[in-house]
């Protein structure tokens, strides 16, 4: 309960911080996510996020649930389960027709391996990610998003993940 409080309150500290010309962003998308190692099924990838955009660059503070990635091929049922909050720096590079995003950030992510439906390892730590999306305005204050997400080395395994999504801009 506390992990949510801390989260709510720093989110509640930041949109008071926020400049009046500053525009604020509600996001979500999901996808896919997919492992490098092996030998795991991919699964479904969720994000939502609250971001605040001053000139071309965004602050977001987001959850993200990567997913269970179960092993194919394991006689007992053996999985790697992940989902975490985030900070997020973004840096937005406008074209006439979309606009491209790069973004580097840093999540909270809760690990856990389970195998015969015990829990074997757990790991909680801040780790870094890439974030490279395009969105396009469809009508004042709507955005429609595409995105990908790499997360370098967890539980032993880089993660990619491929999202669509919507943004709602006020």
């Amino acid at each position: 309960m506390s992990k949510y409080f801390i989260f709510l309150s720093t989110a509640l500290w930041m949109l008071m911080a926020v400049p009046a010309t500053a525009q604020v962003e509600l996001d979500g998308s999901v996808g896919g996510s997919f492992p490098s190692a092996s030998g795991y099924e991919s699964d479904r990838f969720a994000n939502a996020s609250l971001g605040y955009v001053i000139g071309d660059w965004v602050a977001r503070a987001g959850y993200l649930d990567v997913g269970e990635f179960e092993l194919e091929s394991a006689p007992t049922a053996a999985s790697v389960e992940m989902s975490g909050y985030y900070l997020q720096a973004v840096r937005r590079f406008p074209t006439r027709v979309v606009d491209w995003e790069l973004g580097l950030g840093a999540t909270k992510l809760k690990s856990l391996a389970r195998l015969g439906g015990r829990t074997l390892g757990r790991q909680t730590e801040w780790e870094p990610f890439l974030e490279l999306a395009v969105t396009k305005k469809v009508v004042d204050g709507l955005f429609v998003k595409g995105g990908y997400l790499y997360l370098n080395d967890q539980m032993g395994s880089d993660v990619s993940a491929l999202s669509v999504g919507l943004r709602f801009s006020f």
